[in-house]
């Protein structure tokens, strides 16, 4: 794995020629492949590709290297990029400018208004310094209910989504309300919590490739963080 500072200097674009050159005709000029009848292919599916014969296609034009009209070269720009994501899961805290919730970051339980307007502010950042990563977010209550109005996935480099809005630095946070977040997707005929234990996870995707798979290395995942909701 490359430390960070190697990744980003070696970061971008690259350009990939290929020629052909016969030593007994001249070791310094490449060969003429209009003149050679060779063709060049290029693969109309992705890969990794399996053991069947690969459909192939002609070359569009910013592929060919011309000289005088002949073709010379294949050309292929590629992009490095093998930078780390980054992912990490923030407290729930007030809104900025509101109240309504005690926040115990040591135990872990946020004491709230029974007041169905008390907002919580949910926040995670899931970044890759190139916006190339993309990412998943989930809050499950309990043992296994899933919350939807608190989850969020996609491209890091977009936002807002699902009600999350997303700023420079690719921190993402929504207000959602307690009431919200303890009735939400409830089996039917159920009574609404009032209390509620609660399980936060982020996971952000790389990528890169090698061409096969993906560089799974440069994934991340935020330390997964819980949280209770109590009424005062």
């Amino acid at each position: 794995m490359l430390a960070g500072g190697i990744a980003e200097a070696g970061a971008g674009k690259y350009e990939l020629k290929l020629e052909l050159f016969n030593p007994t005709v001249s070791a310094n000029n490449p060969v003429n492949l209009t003149a050679a009848g060779v063709q060049f292919k290029v693969p109309t599916v992705d890969a990794p590709f399996g053991t069947g014969t690969v459909p192939t296609t002609t070359p569009s034009a910013e592929h060919l290297v011309l000289d005088g009209g002949n073709l010379v070269a294949f050309r292929v720009v590629v992009r490095v990029d093998n930078n780390p994501c980054e992912a990490e899961v923030y407290s729930v805290i007030n809104p900025p400018g509101l109240t309504g919730l005690t926040v115990d970051l040591n135990c872990g339980f946020i004491e709230y208004s029974p007041d169905d307007s008390r907002l919580a502010r949910i926040a995670f950042r899931a970044r890759h310094p190139h916006n190339f990563g993309t990412f998943s977010f989930t809050i499950y209550r309990g043992a296994s209910i899933y919350v939807p109005e608190a989850a969020a996935s996609g491209s890091v480099a977009v936002g807002p989504i699902n009600g999350f809005s997303r700023d420079s630095s690719s921190l993402y946070t929504k207000d959602i309300s307690c009431h919200t977040l303890l009735t939400s997707n409830k089996p039917p005929m159920t009574p609404d919590c009032l209390k509620a234990a609660f399980a936060e996870n982020l996971y952000v995707w790389a990528m890169a490739t090698d061409g096969w798979s993906t560089l799974s290395y440069l994934n991340a995942s935020g330390v997964p963080k819980a949280f209770a909701l109590a009424p005062l």
